[in-house]
């Protein structure tokens, strides 16, 4: 089957991503791309058409494997809008595999998830073994306020309930920040970083790595040479963002869960958190890093769960509560198996 990319990005979701998987599946004739700036390049020895161009060359039997995360929607419906029903996306069929398997396993398969890999169904489970529906979060480095979030679910019980309290996003990219500020008004919203000093510092935002924006300079250039396809891939914009301390932007609001994902400083985040003035906070949800990991492990929480990029601890002083509840003991058991790699899913 013939079929094009629609998406020229370097990410684990992006086209290039895309194009190493459906190359011996698919007969790729190029990619697509909406940026105008791109269009009449190549990639991968593929050329890269811009849509009004695209629709001139491909017929209705065409496969679009949609290649762009943030945007798959978008392009979902432009496509549906010209005709073009032939079409799958990318970032679902890799993160739905997981998901699917969480929910198939662990949750009803219609469970609402807004996760990248279900983490949000286990946080609420844990929670409802509580007695608690609505937990009041924080979700730090937040990007897109709806794709991928780890809070969106709870924000969107919160908008459905009568006294909604509702919690704390932080993103120190300024880029995000309109988007965000639209689709989760009712959050108390910080355009800030959080690091382990206060202060203005430079923020690296590599452009063949987009998702990989952050206060770590060596981070930034890792994430670029090695997903850089091209010189102009591997350009790292530089710009001057304030940062603050995890406590000016959680003092008073009685988190009870954090989301973490702030690309390299994650350690030095949760080394910064005075946990004793915070006794609310039960449940944290880390971007893989050993070093966090240790440290909140000394101030008193234990690894729940683990989905392939995150780590899902719990708060020792409700562990045994949530494991008298028969869905929780049986998701904590299951991951259990597969963090000690006793059961392998395959991805």
């Amino acid at each position: 089957m013939q079929a094009v990319i629609w998406g020229t990005g370097v990410g684990p979701f992006g086209g290039i991503s895309a194009f190493n998987k459906f190359k011996d599946v698919y007969d790729i004739i190029g990619f697509a791309d909406n940026d105008s700036t791109r269009a009449g390049k190549s990639l991968l020895g593929k050329p890269i058409f811009s849509s009004n161009e695209l629709y001139e060359v491909v017929d209705n039997a065409t496969l679009f494997v949609i290649a762009a995360p943030i945007s798959y929607k978008d392009i979902n419906m432009q496509l549906l809008s010209k005709g073009y029903f032939n079409q799958i996306s990318y970032r679902l069929v890799l993160e739905d595999a997981y998901k699917n398997f969480t929910k198939g396993i662990l949750f009803e398969s219609d469970s609402e998830s807004y996760s990248q890999f279900g983490e949000d169904l286990i946080v609420d489970i844990l929670f409802k073994s509580l007695g608690i529906l609505n937990p009041k979060y924080a979700e730090i480095g937040v990007k897109d306020p709806i794709i991928s979030s780890n809070t969106y679910l709870f924000y969107q019980r919160q908008i459905k309930a009568i006294h909604g309290d509702f919690g704390v996003l932080v993103e120190a990219d300024p880029e995000y920040e309109k988007h965000i500020r639209l689709k989760r008004p009712n959050d108390k919203y910080f355009a800030k970083g959080i690091t382990s000093k206060r202060g203005f510092f430079s923020f690296y935002r590599p452009q063949g790595a987009d998702w990989r924006r952050t206060f770590n300079e060596s981070f930034a250039q890792s994430a670029s040479n090695v997903f850089s396809e091209s010189k102009e891939d591997a350009e790292i914009n530089v710009i001057t963002v304030e940062a603050i301390l995890f406590d000016d932007a959680m003092f008073g609001q009685d988190i009870q869960y954090v989301s973490l994902d702030i690309e390299g400083l994650e350690e030095e985040v949760v080394k910064s958190i005075d946990f004793n003035k915070h006794p609310d906070l039960l449940v944290f949800v880390l971007e893989r890093n050993h070093e966090a990991a240790n440290v909140l492990e000394q101030n008193g929480f234990v690894l729940f769960a683990a989905t392939p990029p995150n780590d899902i601890f719990v708060s020792k002083k409700i562990l045994e509560q949530v494991l008298k509840n028969y869905q929780c003991k049986r998701i904590h058991r299951l991951m259990q198996s597969i963090i000690n790699g006793d059961f392998n899913i395959g991805l």
